[in-house]
């Protein structure tokens, strides 16, 4: 059986926020919608101000590598071969996602 992830406390809230644009990929913008640009996805700088979802996203691969007994850069690239893959297969990655 695979393991249920559950998530409490407040998510802290995106700089920039993705829309899917009718299966041509997703456009960013900030809140107020002015275009976003790439330095939103700055890992050092996020994880500094505590913006952008990378603590959340930090806390889960935390979680994952200590239950899989590996190295975070080990689930880091698991996971991006797996979003990979799902963008490639986008009918199976739906099925992921559809609650």
């Amino acid at each position: 059986m695979a393991a249920t992830i559950t998530a409490s406390g407040t998510w802290t809230t995106p700089a920039i926020v993705g829309k899917a644009v009718g299966g041509s990929g997703v456009a960013f913008t900030t809140p107020t919608g002015t275009p976003g640009g790439t330095t939103t996805f700055d890992s050092r700088t996020s994880l500094q101000k505590g913006t952008n979802l990378f603590d959340e996203l930090n806390q889960f691969v935390t979680l994952m590598a200590a239950a899989l007994g590996v190295a975070p850069i080990v689930v880091l690239d698991t996971i991006e071969n797996m979003i990979s893959d799902m963008r490639r297969q986008p009918n199976m990655a739906e099925r992921s996602w559809s609650a």
